[in-house]
């Protein structure tokens, strides 16, 4: 959607320099469709632009970050689940240790009942694979682990000092992306004011700009052409 905004943006200068070339011609009575009127939405529109372009850098590395953080958290915790199966745990520990790593791979901890295909069902999966949930269910897996005794491998990265460690990393990395999200989507909203908001936004006055036009010179003239291929398009509306 950013190079739809950006398309908007550019075709918005476009449209103010055709009817700059107009000359006096061009003499609208409603002041948001004077040529400052424009102009100054035009520039509003470029800031917001820049803005969330200004952004964004943050959130990528945060988001690679994350990812790179959680991506082998399926594979490695089949080998805790291994481990754990190794362990002098209780059968009941056993049983719930394995029931959480079951969540964070992406498994069900219970069978799907039959016939649970419902549009409910469908939009709100199970899986429980998000970070905040993986998160979570790492902390109740590292603090189940940390509480039991019977838990002690050899192997360095599966000992529970080391899924200490990778917890926090994990928390430090979701807590980063979740922080420079919120920036960027102040600054969308920001850009979606200045280019959508009803009237007085940069998608409405070209409408009206492309009116007036049509009015002045008529549905034929090559000044109406000129402006009326211009495409704008906006969020949701097709």
């Amino acid at each position: 959607m950013e190079t739809g905004h950006a398309k908007n943006v550019a075709n918005f200068q476009i449209l103010i320099n055709s009817c700059n070339g107009y000359g006096a011609a061009y003499n609208p009575a409603k002041n948001r469709i004077k040529i400052a009127n424009l102009t100054t939405v035009h520039q509003g529109g470029v800031n917001a632009l820049q803005l969330v372009d200004s952004k964004l850098p943050a959130l990528d590395a945060a988001i690679a970050d994350r990812q790179e953080a959680y991506g082998g958290l399926s594979k490695f915790y089949t080998r805790i689940g291994a481990a754990v199966d190794a362990s002098d745990l209780t059968a009941g520990l056993k049983k719930d240790a394995h029931a959480i790593i079951k969540k964070i791979v992406g498994q069900r901890a219970t069978p799907k009942p039959p016939k649970a295909d419902s549009e409910n069902d469908k939009t709100h999966s199970a899986s429980q694979m998000s970070y905040d949930q993986r998160q979570e269910n790492f902390q109740k897996l590292y603090e189940l682990l940390n509480g039991s005794t019977g838990y002690s491998p050899n192997e360095t990265d599966l000992k529970v000092a080391a899924l200490q460690a990778d917890l926090q990393i994990l928390t430090d990395t979701n807590t980063i992306a979740k922080t420079n999200y919120t920036p960027v989507a102040n600054a969308r909203i920001a850009r979606d004011k200045v280019l959508y908001a009803p009237e007085e936004g940069l998608y409405d006055l070209q409408n009206e700009v492309k009116k007036y036009v049509k009015s002045v010179f008529g549905a034929t003239s090559a000044e109406f052409k000129q402006i009326s291929g211009l495409k704008f398009t906006k969020p949701g509306k097709k």
